[in-house]
């Protein structure tokens, strides 16, 4: 996180990103990074990756064979 951007966010969103700090540097501590997306259909994804080799290590909701936008 850039703390010079702080000061032109939005009240939630300097909380949400103070709440996450602690589990992100848990995180990076023990290799791995944490992502939140959103896929075609609106979907929010969550995706834990090895920071050294960049492998998915788990993704919620799990990938599917559906095409994007159907669920």
């Amino acid at each position: 996180m850039n703390d010079d951007r702080q000061d032109s966010c939005p009240t939630g969103l300097m909380r949400v990103r103070n709440a996450v700090a602690p589990l992100d540097n848990f995180l990076r501590s023990v290799s791995r990074s944490l992502e939140f997306r959103r896929d075609a259909s609106g979907t929010i994804v969550v995706t834990v990756r090895d920071l050294t080799t960049g492998e998915v290590i788990r993704q919620c909701p799990e990938p599917s064979s559906r095409p994007p936008g159907r669920r």
